[in-house]
């Protein structure tokens, strides 16, 4: 539309509002420009979504952890996440990032399974994973073919001294079974719910996570009352 034309089109439709009572305006303004009205909001919303997700990525992730095979929604990950960042008692440029989404069934082709897979694998090759938290069949699964840390070494005396009870001795790629899990059955997660299921889970630690203040206080964060 050139500029002459678009000079009269905006003449005649002021002229139409101008005849018309302000809910018949905005009926009318409804009806004809709400293609535009849409379109406008979609960009709007593309725009937020980049800005955010530019900024998600500005931000340091001081822990990453996946919870796997939750039938009974006892890990929230949006709301640990947000808990336990507060817990840290983190700054605007600091997040903790949890994924409750994946799902395990061994020999099992499903594409999800195969994804939820191969995201954990993927992320375990990078050092960007720091626990799994999954069922005991998983766990023995895990310690058989993932170099898994032996709890009694890895985690502070004074940790370790509140924990021994929880430890979770399984066979690992030596076939020695060490402490390479732990027992969230008596953690903030199941201890205090209504929770009537048989399923037992754990926490796994790979065996190429640094030491960190973060991955310390979640397990402490995890039996605080």
């Amino acid at each position: 539309m050139d500029k002459k034309k678009y000079t009269v089109h905006f003449s005649n439709e002021y002229g139409k509002l101008k005849q018309m009572n302000i809910r018949q305006k905005i009926g009318y303004i409804w009806d004809y420009y709400k293609v535009y009205f849409f379109l406008l909001m979609l960009a709007a919303l593309v725009v937020f979504y980049i800005a955010d997700a530019l900024h998600q990525r500005s931000r340091e992730i001081v822990l990453q952890g996946f919870f796997s095979n939750d039938d009974y929604n006892l890990f929230d990950a949006g709301a640990i996440a947000e808990d336990f960042g507060k817990y840290l008692n983190l700054n605007s440029k600091q997040r903790v990032v949890f994924d409750d989404s994946l799902y395990i069934e061994l020999d099992s082709a499903s594409e999800y399974v195969v994804a939820s897979q191969g995201k954990i694998s993927g992320y375990i090759a990078a050092k960007e994973l720091d626990f799994i938290v999954t069922t005991p069949e998983l766990v023995q699964h895990y310690s058989t073919h993932i170099p898994l840390m032996d709890l009694e070494d890895f985690l502070p005396n004074n940790l370790l001294s509140n924990l021994n009870e929880y430890l979770y001795y399984v066979e690992g790629m030596d076939s020695v079974k060490k402490a390479y899990a732990l027992d969230l059955s008596q953690s903030r997660f199941m201890k205090n719910t209504d929770y009537k299921g048989d399923t037992s889970y754990f926490l796994i630690i790979p065996s190429n996570v640094l030491a960190s203040e973060a991955l310390f206080s979640f397990v402490r964060y995890a039996f605080d009352d």
